[in-house]
């Protein structure tokens, strides 16, 4: 397959996935003398007319035959899908002897048969008709169908305008003229199991349908043989709308297309708007190789098991009255095929080296203009990259994100990857020579790459990237990247010798990593206690504490005479290590200093220790600040919800720290939309206010309280000394807290923290997993629970 998005079938798959489009204007212009903006194969061909479709049909050919493994002894049959009659404009073949003309005799002494058909992108079902005929009837081992087509042609152009079809400068409704070329193999899979050649997809079903003039406009006659086409599809594959994963289909941006597919799709019941596909956004319209790139593209998704395992729909429509459908199901799971799949966290071979010489495509060499499209696809995936991670980051910080709104930018971003690997070695090495770049995103997006490949010569280059540089965006881009690369040797390793580099801000980042990554193989002394650097020292506390491994004395003393992060990271050890210690260590320090910080705070209330419930009531009357109040929630004595309520009709802060404290309590999630003024600095030193809208918990007085009342009997009933999500505390609540979609980061981290404290149960406390990850160890825990319980 020869796209204006990808040169093979994997490339455009990724291409597609990730959204990318490569649209450029034409050498021709419109009526309005404007020039016409198409989609073109990026590669050293004809510039147009029969020569450039032959050779896009040879190379498309070529490489369907090298996928299939197929070799010269067995007998294949080709069947051609061409243009209708009455379309303009340069055509492969009209019959054998052109056909002859145009591939040559050597290609075209491979098959032992030849058909051309005249029904446009819709023939691709009729193609499929012919070969399944021929297979039965033993005329021929397997099948080749395809198409080469190409619309960038003034005649062609033309002839859309002149239907007002044609997207240009006086229409945006209309198509954008592309080329393509798309060709598979089919035969029956036994004959492929006794060749040993892998199988990218089975077709379920097949159907093709035509428009007749019996009444209605275009549109609904177009309708009618577009359902009639998918309902005979999914009956020929035994299939009912709802069992169907996705949908492919060719809409190209004519406002009729849309219309009909969306009146066909609500007559049938498909109820998948989430999965419907039209690639034409990224590489407009290929015209009759449209129907055989779409089944080229949903037997791609399914071999590497981005389909999910569902069945796959494909429609596509003609320039006249045809209307197609066909069913492409998953590969049979002896097919010889290993399944990759797209929606978990990446795993791949890590003896993959990125960019040596040796390993330079030879397509790239012996053609200039192929290798300069690959250098374009694979710059623009980097930028993507980058800007993805900018998004991931904010919403990493946002107070109040839900932690399941980044699992789409997230998957974007694994797209993005596999759009990457599957460019080859060339595109992974532009990608990783990112992380000598200042910008945190390309950093990022080079260091994901490096650290899911970890080969010791990508390594390297990280280890370079730091040798040269530390500034801030480096360091945080090489962080965000390592902390969701899969588990390596080399990459521990790596880890490993970070922790004795020179520079305390490369230490800093080894410990961060170990911790994120939660790196139980790499050793960290004691001796990092004793650092220059104090951003060492504290999270070499923070590391050495959630592995157990310092002594409550050692940890006291760091608390009463350390101050900021380390006596913070400190109090977490000693939590972690004995709760009645850190709460009695808690008391010592809030009696020495009443006015205490946070952390004393909120590590009383987190240890949860009997008594401490009147102290942190008592700290909240007195300071009236938003820790404090918070802390009031995270503890959950039921004594302090009227202190709460009373909360709310303070000033904004604390009102808010209140409501956020009884979310905590009760479960009950009630928000709500406000606008609220705020100040703004502007230049020269003045100030003015803005009015923003905000999206919190309700602050309602009487919402708490009318909650308070129904609660209230249970309570007393059930004689809780803690209450958490509307339940005594136990650790099932903790996780509950941490599960639910709506939960933001900040509560997600000190749930996790309390299931460390209260049950030993090390789950990765760090917002900063993948969510797919994240959501991979919250099931296994919960089995665990539910099984011990």
């Amino acid at each position: 397959m020869l796209t204006p998005v990808g040169l093979r079938a994997y490339a455009c798959l990724h291409a597609v996935r990730c959204g990318l489009s490569r649209f450029s204007p034409q050498p021709f212009r419109d009526r309005a003398k404007g020039w016409i903006v198409g989609g073109r194969v990026m590669a050293w061909l004809p510039n147009a007319g029969v020569q450039r479709l032959a050779a896009l049909a040879d190379a498309a050919i070529g490489q369907a035959l090298e996928q299939a493994r197929w070799t010269s002894s067995h007998r294949l049959a080709l069947v051609l899908c061409s243009t209708e009659d009455d379309r303009p404009g340069p055509r492969l073949a009209d019959n054998h002897d052109a056909l002859q003309a145009a591939l040559g005799a050597d290609r075209l002494s491979l098959f032992s048969r030849t058909e051309i058909l005249h029904d446009g992108a819709a023939g691709f079902a009729l193609a499929l008709d012919h070969a399944q005929r021929m297979l039965h009837a033993g005329e021929v081992e397997a099948c080749i169908i395809g198409s080469a087509d190409s619309q960038l042609d003034i005649r062609v152009t033309r002839w859309l305008e002149d239907a007002g079809r044609l997207k240009c400068r006086h229409a945006n409704d209309g198509r954008i003229p592309s080329e393509a070329a798309a060709f598979v193999v089919v035969e029956h899979p036994e004959r492929a199991r006794l060749r040993r050649a892998p199988v990218l997809a089975v077709v379920g079903g097949f159907s093709m349908a035509w428009t007749v003039r019996s009444g209605g406009g275009q549109v609904l006659r177009a309708t009618r043989a577009c359902t009639e086409a998918v309902r005979a599809t999914l009956a020929a594959a035994a299939l009912t709308p709802a069992e169907v994963g996705m949908v492919w289909s060719d809409l190209n941006g004519e406002s009729a297309r849309g219309l009909e597919w969306g009146l066909a799709s609500v007559r049938m019941g498909l109820a998948c708007s989430e999965s419907l596909f039209h690639p034409a956004d990224c590489w407009g319209d290929l015209g009759a190789a449209s129907g055989c790139a779409l089944l080229g593209l949903g037997a791609m998704a399914q071999a590497t098991g981005w389909a999910g395992g569902k069945p796959l729909l494909v429609t596509v429509g003609n320039e006249g009255p045809g209307r197609a459908g066909c069913v492409v199901l998953p590969p049979p799971r002896d097919a010889g095929l290993v399944q990759v799949s797209h929606r978990a966290p990446r795993i791949y071979r890590l003896d993959y080296r990125i960019g040596t010489t040796t390993e330079i495509p030879p397509a790239a060499a012996i053609d200039p203009l192929r290798g300069r499209f690959q250098e374009q696809m694979t710059a623009e995936i980097g930028d993507t990259l980058a800007g993805l991670h900018h998004q991931h980051a904010a919403l990493l910080h946002a107070a109040d994100s839900r932690w399941q709104d980044r699992a789409r930018v997230e998957q974007r971003m694994l797209n993005h990857l596999d759009a990457v690997v599957a460019g080859g070695t060339q595109a992974m090495a532009h990608v990783a020579d990112l992380c000598m770049s200042g910008d945190a995103g390309l950093v990022f997006a080079a260091s994901l790459l490096i650290g899911s490949l970890p080969h010791p010569d990508n390594l390297r280059r990280l280890e370079s990237a730091l040798a040269a540089s530390t500034d801030p965006a480096v360091l945080d881009g090489v962080k965000a990247g390592l902390a969701h690369a899969p588990r390596s040797a080399q990459l521990s390793d790596l880890l490993q010798r970070w922790t004795l580099d020179p520079q305390a801000s490369v230490r800093m980042l080894a410990l961060q990593l170990i911790c994120l990554r939660c790196e139980t193989q790499v050793a960290v002394p004691h001796a990092v206690l004793s650092d220059e650097s104090p951003g060492v020292r504290a999270w070499g506390v923070e590391l050495l504490g959630r592995r157990r491994k310092l002594n409550a004395e050692t940890l006291r003393t760091l608390i009463g005479t350390q101050e900021g992060d380390l006596q913070r990271r400190a109090l977490l050890a000693l939590l972690r290590l004995d709760p009645a210690v850190a709460a009695h260590v808690a008391r010592a320090q809030i009696e020495q200093a009443p006015d205490t910080g946070a952390s004393l705070t909120m590590s009383l209330a987190l240890a949860g220790q009997s008594g401490d419930g009147a102290l942190l009531r008592d700290l909240a009357a007195r300071h009236q600040s938003p820790d404090a109040i918070l802390a009031l929630g995270v503890y959950g004595e039921p004594a302090a919800v009227p202190t709460l309520m009373a909360f709310l009709e303070h000033d904004a802060p604390l009102a808010a720290s209140a409501a956020h404290a009884l979310r905590i309590v009760s479960g009950l999630r009630v928000d709500e939309d406000v606008r609220v003024e705020r100040a703004v600095d502007l230049l020269g030193g003045e100030t003015t206010t803005v009015i923003e809208a905000q999206h919190r918990p309700s602050q309602s007085r009487e919402l708490w309280a009318a909650w308070w009342s129904e609660a209230l009997p249970k309570v007393a009933q059930s004689r809780m000394r803690r209450m958490r999500q509307g339940r005594p505390f136990s650790l099932d609540t903790c996780l509950a807290e941490i599960e639910h979609p709506d939960s933001a980061n900040v509560d997600r981290s000190r749930a996790a923290l309390e299931l460390d404290i209260h049950g030993a149960v090390a789950i990765p406390p760090d917002v900063e997993w993948f969510v797919a990850r994240q959501a991979l160890v919250l099931r296994k825990l919960r089995a665990q629970l539910q099984a011990e319980l």
